[in-house]
């Protein structure tokens, strides 16, 4: 019975190894963003902003925010060059512009 213990643990210890090196892998480099949301899909639920280079992007969450509010959002590269693909991690509250 010991050896039958002693053997899974050693499986699930090189299983659980083998995880965090295919994590550990992965490229993950973050960046701040500084937008202001233009516009809100309440059907969908989503909320757009456009940043200081005229890209815009997207997350859900159309009732804590407001048109005009800005935003710094947290982005994630995906470990690519390209920020077409970048995911938004987490967005805050930074005040509020009139856009009348």
């Amino acid at each position: 019975m010991k050896k039958v213990a002693i053997t899974l643990m050693i499986a699930l210890m090189m299983f659980v190894m083998c995880v965090m090196v295919a994590h550990a892998e992965e490229e993950h480099d973050f960046y701040a963003k500084v937008g202001i949301i233009c516009r809100m899909d309440y059907d969908n639920d989503i909320v757009y902003v456009v940043d200081f280079f005229g890209e815009e992007w997207s997350f859900f969450d159309c009732d804590e925010w407001d048109i005009g509010d800005i935003v710094a959002a947290v982005m994630d590269t995906m470990g690519t060059e390209l920020i077409y693909d970048d995911e938004i991690v987490s967005v805050t509250y930074n005040g509020w512009v009139s856009l009348d």
